[in-house]
């Protein structure tokens, strides 16, 4: 159940590196379509935000089991994407997130805690 998932961020472009971050993006959106083609990631989409000169311009998001998201943010591939989108592009990074039940029971799980206190 993709009841867990990976958010990956960015801000704006390193000068000069425009070019370099546009084709990035095409070969991600391949990566993307063949993680959920061999079955590594249940299915993923993307948003861009409306300029504000805030951080972050857009997003990129996995859905996945947490074994799916666990082995993709691990992976070679996916960790040179990472590098990569560094390079080009200010405050890229990800983090995971949860949903659907996964997000359910971590809430339960605060709610326990704070009724210890």
């Amino acid at each position: 159940m993709a009841d867990h998932g990976l958010a990956i961020t960015w801000g704006d472009f390193k000068p000069g590196r425009e070019r370099k971050a546009l084709n990035l993006w095409g070969e991600a959106v391949a990566f993307n379509d063949k993680a959920v083609a061999d079955g590594r990631i249940e299915g993923w989409d993307a948003v861009l935000f409306e300029p504000s000169g805030t951080f972050p311009a857009g997003a990129v998001r996995f859905y996945g089991t947490a074994e799916q998201i666990g082995a993709v943010t691990g992976a070679e591939d996916f960790l040179a994407f990472i590098e990569r989108g560094q390079q080009f592009l200010f405050n890229f990074g990800f983090r995971r997130f949860l949903i659907g039940q996964a997000m359910a029971d971590a809430v339960a799980r605060v709610a326990g805690a704070v009724d210890l206190l």
